[in-house]
């Protein structure tokens, strides 16, 4: 066999076994119960049913069919059907962008491993409804390099954006990386073309086919311009220096090259590069995203790549990037996989995962609780979603859907979250306005510190803890509801 074939095999197979992962992304749990809602009563979970924080707040629910479709995998094949879901999902993305180009095997790989590398901090947590906008982007990228060879490919669009829209929000990067498109087309004919102009039209008319309407636009704009989310959630948060160097690095040397290349239409790249990258050092759960742009746009500069062409074909390159491919691979499959399965055998095993990798899911806590008679609930942030899933008979306080919502106050869900754990100033009034019943916090936080000492004091007793979550219950509650 060729050897670049079987290197590309054991590429993709290796690929496959990264990423069956087990699902720990804190917002599972919500996703779950909300896809149990639609197909059970046909909601779209648009509007807010789980927390006394914003109760009935309306809010539009983009990931729907993502939760339409997660439900019934887990319901079937579990834990275990998630991570091979996961695995197929991400593989899928990979494979789009990798028949995006033709030849250049090698080349095509290693930029995919890149994006997998600098992209892990999304794809570390499993499935995750913003891997159905890695996929879509990988599809749109894929018939980019169709419309070049048909035209007729161009009609393809408005229906990818119309399914992309009702499973991820990130819709939106998608029509305006088609914009970019259509604007180097007219560059390369000099000429406006009508049809492109209508179907460009049409894009954006398509993604408000959903039960959301308008306002799958009006929540983008709300993400991107009106919450700061970076100064709150973790994944809204600048990458790391290294990486932030990288960005800049390859940003200015694609620059460099679009503003070299004769092509008028490839100096539009450039501004490309410049909008995606600004957009990935300000957050870090853009990473995929730059570095698929930058898949995109290093074939673009077919000129550039002829030292990459004579290296790669070397013999002994090849070999030792095929040794390099099947020591991965071996090494995945021994001491990678069989965690990763344990794991997914069933849900005691998933907790332990959950707390080997630090999450911390408290499934132990949850039992408690659910011996008690139900109320309302105080809940560290993270769980949120987790506490959705496993005690539905229970209102909680906040969770991963509500950080970019508008309080009276005009502060985050998560802003009044962090004031009342770290016990600042109103914390008391704020337990007191919602009515809790229990409050179900992290050990040796703010709150807990202070109630260890001053539970009395402040009307609360502690029935339970362990290693890292503590509950305490309203002192003289003789009626919860």
């Amino acid at each position: 066999m060729d050897k670049l074939k079987l290197f590309v095999g054991i590429f993709f197979a290796s690929l496959f076994l990264l990423f069956f992962l087990s699902p720990m992304d804190p917002d599972l749990g919500w996703h779950l119960r909300c896809g149990e809602n639609f197909w059970s009563s046909g909601s779209f979970c648009g509007e807010n049913s789980f927390s006394v924080l914003l109760p009935n707040y309306s809010w539009p629910n983009h990931a729907w069919l993502y939760d339409a479709v997660l439900f019934p995998v887990f319901n079937i094949g579990g834990f275990f059907g998630l991570s091979f879901f996961n695995a197929f999902l991400i593989l899928g993305s990979f494979l789009f962008l990798y028949f995006s180009v033709k030849d250049k095997k090698i080349e095509k790989t290693l930029l995919i491993l890149l994006i997998s590398i600098f992209g892990w901090g999304v794809f570390s947590l499993g499935i995750r409804s913003q891997l159905f906008g890695v996929l879509f982007f990988s599809i749109e990228i894929f018939l980019f390099s169709k419309f070049k060879e048909n035209e007729k490919i161009i009609f393809l669009f408005p229906l990818l954006f119309l399914v992309w829209a009702n499973f991820h929000g990130s819709v939106i990067i998608g029509i305006l990386l088609f914009g970019f498109v259509l604007i180097g087309k007219f560059i390369d004919i000099k000429k406006f073309q009508l049809k492109q102009i209508f179907i460009f039209f049409i894009s954006i008319l398509t993604p408000l086919i959903n039960p959301f309407g308008m306002k799958i636009y009006t929540d983008a704009w709300r993400h991107f311009a009106v919450v700061d989310l970076g100064k709150l959630i973790a994944e809204w948060t600048p990458p790391g220096f290294f990486v932030g160097i990288v960005i800049v690095f390859t940003g200015i040397i694609i620059i460099f090259l679009s503003l070299k290349n004769p092509l008028l239409k490839n100096k539009i790249y450039s501004l490309l590069i410049l909008g995606v990258g600004f957009s990935a050092l300000k957050a870090r759960r853009n990473l995929p995203l730059y570095f698929m742009i930058l898949f995109l746009v290093f074939f673009e500069f077919q000129d550039k790549r002829d030292f990459f062409n004579r290296f790669f074909e070397r013999d002994s390159v090849q070999k030792i990037l095929l040794i390099l491919a099947s020591l991965f691979f071996v090494i995945l499959l021994v001491f990678y996989l069989i965690p990763n399965v344990k794991a997914d055998l069933n849900y005691n095993n998933w907790c332990l995962q959950s707390s080997d990798l630090g999450l911390n899911y408290p499934c132990k806590g949850v039992e408690f609780l659910n011996s008690l008679p139900p109320g309302n609930i105080f809940n560290t942030f993270e769980w949120g979603g987790f506490l959705i899933w496993k005690i539905p008979q229970n209102k909680i306080f906040v969770d991963g859907r509500m950080p970019a919502w508008e309080t009276p106050l005009g502060k985050s869900p998560y802003t009044v979250y962090l004031e009342t754990i770290q016990t600042q100033s109103g914390w008391q009034e704020t337990l007191k306005e919602y009515n809790f019943s229990y409050l179900f916090i992290g050990s040796g936080t703010f709150m807990d510190l202070e109630l260890k000492v001053n539970h009395e004091k402040e009307g609360w007793n502690e029935i339970y803890r362990d290693n890292f979550s503590v509950i305490y219950k309203k002192v003289n509650l003789t009626n919860i509801s």
